[in-house]
């Protein structure tokens, strides 16, 4: 590890890919500030900014907090991330690594203190979150209503955003990845923390995702840890990550990649892709902010729990029903 002129040691350290992301990244960097993120005094971490080949220059202000800052220029850019995420890593020198594969997504302020706080329990224990868009709707839908920076801007104007991160939720809804809703697995995190043993052994991301946008490499890494029951994979019940508009090729595109994105992850990694089914711990505080959302989950599994009761007891005296049941319950 890394130490410090004090004698401290790095413990974490947070990597976060960019890529003309000169409105965006400023912000991604406040909420991993000192700032904002809560009860990290008596953790000394990094940053490690990395440049995919942006076209435009940056304009960053100095990080409170943060006991080294790496702002790096990856020197062959190419259309998928994952080369130069992979070689930003590299340079880490905690023990723990935060990879956020998407230099866009603010943070809620108790993230990294609440992960640091369960990463000790156990070499393999790796911790995820929810992912969320600012905005009442995801932005590949919303964007097709006129959702613009513009609009985002004022939407963090009217939670006086920085003044408090948890008001994020009271703007934001449920990433696509995380559409299944708080308590499920999601499809990927976008701040992943494991240790770096772990990210070496995995062998970082998967560099044969080659497409823009790094594609479903994000999925792949996570599914290959949820699938190892080595892992113990927990996700943060009452911290998130909060995606920007920033015309991205992947959560921004107005266009239906996914059936390229499968086939080039069915290239890529051997396997057909699939979600993770694995069960995972939860862990943390939920403020009140947070609850409506964990409240429409719970709401959604008792009304679903209800229809299948309904439709079972039903089907049993209608031999058609029956089918309509078993067809039902396989897609619930």
């Amino acid at each position: 590890m890394h130490e410090n002129k004090d004698g401290s040691k790095i413990q974490l350290s947070i990597v976060i890919l960019c890529y003309n992301m000169q409105r965006e990244l400023p912000k991604t960097l406040k909420s991993l500030s000192a700032d904002m993120q809560a009860n990290m005094d008596e953790i000394p971490y990094e940053v490690i900014i990395v440049d995919n080949g942006s076209t435009l220059p940056y304009e960053l202000d100095p990080i409170p907090g943060p006991s080294r800052v790496q702002f790096l220029k990856y020197d062959q850019p190419t259309p998928s991330p994952i080369p130069a995420l992979n070689w930003a890593a590299s340079k880490a020198q905690g023990d723990i690594l935060c990879i956020f594969i998407d230099g866009a997504r603010l943070a809620s302020p108790g993230l990294l203190a609440t992960a640091m706080s369960i990463m000790g329990i156990n070499n393999r224990t790796v911790v995820g979150t929810y992912s969320f868009h600012l905005g009442a709707k995801p932005q590949n839908i919303s964007i097709r209503k006129g959702y613009s920076k513009l609009q985002e801007d004022k939407l963090l104007e009217s939670i006086l955003w920085p003044t408090n991160g948890y008001e994020l939720f009271n703007i934001a809804s449920l990433d696509p990845s995380s559409g299944d809703g708080i308590l499920s697995i999601p499809a990927e995190t976008n701040a992943l923390f494991l240790r770096r043993s772990l990210w070496q052994d995995l062998g970082g991301y998967n560099e044969k995702f080659s497409g823009p946008g790094g594609g479903l490499a994000n999925h792949d890494i996570w599914n290959r840890i949820c699938s190892d029951e080595r892992n113990k994979v927990t996700l943060l019940l009452g911290e998130g990550t909060f995606h920007q508009y920033h015309g991205g090729v992947s959560t921004n595109s107005i266009d239906d990649n996914w059936s390229k994105y499968v086939a080039e992850y069915q290239e890529s990694t051997g396997i057909p892709y699939k979600m993770p089914k694995n069960v995972p711990y939860y862990y943390g505080q939920v403020d009140w902010r947070v609850r409506p959302f964990l409240a429409g989950e719970l709401s959604r599994r008792f009304i679903e729990r209800s229809f299948r009761a309904k439709l079972k007891s039903t089907a049993k005296r209608f031999p058609l029903l029956q089918n309509i049941y078993n067809f039902v319950r396989a897609r619930l």
